[in-house]
């Protein structure tokens, strides 16, 4: 699924007939997929790139960043006052 079937996907969950804590969940695994799409075509990026670049508010990827290095499919490095994140290459 392309980027702009993902964000289609998105607006449903937003509307979904579930609770808050289901939406969310919903939401974290949503722009988890688009993180991990993002950084499939740009390699490793800084955290700030990749909130411009996925276009989601900064703690929606934290949340979801945090679900994919919690799976073993990200690696995020500490470089100065931010970080690098790349995929894992053997995930």
């Amino acid at each position: 699924m392309n980027c702009a079937g993902v964000r289609q996907v998105a607006k449903i969950a937003r509307v979904c007939p579930y609770g808050q804590g289901e939406k969310m969940i919903i939401e974290i695994g949503i722009v988890a997929g688009e993180i991990w799409h993002y950084l499939d075509q740009h390699g490793e990026v800084g955290f700030s790139n990749l909130v411009k670049g996925i276009e989601h508010t900064p703690d929606n990827v934290l949340l979801s960043l945090g679900w994919l290095a919690r799976e073993g499919h990200v690696i995020l490095v500490k470089i100065n006052n931010g970080y690098q994140i790349s995929l894992r290459k053997d995930a």
